[in-house]
């Protein structure tokens, strides 16, 4: 049975614990090379993360923009846990580092 361990206490959840807590599956659209918005006000954000609600809209962000990795997440009251990570399929060799170095060279998206 898979648990899932709080990270400021040393506690466990069942997977029932998380399916009462109104948990949720959510994708991460991860973009080394940063992501700026200028807002109507004048201020400026710099990023580096998408969130996405379905598979389908991650795949369209991830490559629109040439993001690096998607992250799938189960996310709830509790917490938040990784349960997959997908990159292309020519980058799965690389080590976290040299994939990030990778795509950080990339020209700094403006949305």
């Amino acid at each position: 049975m898979q648990k899932f361990r709080s990270l400021d206490k040393n506690i466990y959840y069942s997977p029932k614990d998380i399916r009462m807590s109104n948990s949720r599956i959510v994708y991460w659209v991860i973009f080394p090379q940063g992501i700026k918005k200028v807002h109507r006000d004048g201020c400026i954000s710099l990023y580096s993360i998408m969130v996405a609600h379905t598979l389908k809209k991650s795949k369209k962000l991830f490559e629109k923009y040439k993001g690096s990795t998607i992250e799938r997440l189960i996310e709830c009251d509790l917490g938040r846990w990784c349960i997959k990570i997908t990159c292309r399929p020519e980058d799965v060799k690389l080590s976290d580092q040299q994939l990030w170095d990778k795509y950080a060279k990339l020209p700094e998206i403006n949305l």
